[in-house]
């Protein structure tokens, strides 16, 4: 009779472990489709810290959105958005929370991981009755004597850069 009792009661109890078990399976399945995105946050995140494709203070374009990284959490990081209907790559004032699952699936430019300097053109409208030539000449004159100092301290990295990147 005892042995009989105990056959039921180990039957019963393997019935209902299976059934945790596959309960459990369900859950777990559900809870990593519901939260999907968080956990490909908590990647990005780790990510960010491991590779450190950007850093705070970092100028930096992911999708469409361009700006400089003023913070860096575990689902998200800000940057202070510059461009768009602000001219000459201005600060709008602002400021973009990106979902960090962002850096797999969307292309990150970093403007200043490889040279601390970023390139900007400055257009000058020449018409056709203007004296092109002394508008070179004025524009090389003042070009030169403004950016003597930035010329100097731009040329050490750059070169380190271009032995690194080239």
């Amino acid at each position: 009779m005892l042995v009989l009792g105990l056959l039921a009661l180990v039957l019963v109890w393997s019935t209902v472990i299976r059934s945790i078990g596959t309960f459990l399976g369900l859950l777990s399945a559900g809870l990593v489709i519901a939260l999907k995105d968080l956990v490909a946050d908590v990647a990005g995140w780790v990510f960010i810290l491991a590779r450190r494709p950007l850093d705070l203070g970092d100028r930096i374009q992911i999708g469409p959105h361009a700006g400089d990284v003023v913070d860096r959490g575990i689902f998200q990081f800000a940057i202070m958005e510059i461009g768009n209907w602000v001219e000459a790559d201005q600060s709008t004032g602002r400021v973009i929370h990106v979902p960090n699952a962002l850096v797999f699936t969307e292309p990150l430019a970093n403007y200043s991981a490889g040279f601390a300097f970023l390139w900007n053109e400055l257009p000058v409208m020449v018409t056709f009755e203007s004296d092109w030539k002394r508008a070179k000449e004025l524009l090389t004159a003042l070009v030169t004597e403004f950016t003597k100092e930035v010329v100097a301290e731009a040329r050490s990295p750059r070169a380190d850069a271009d032995r690194r990147l080239f």
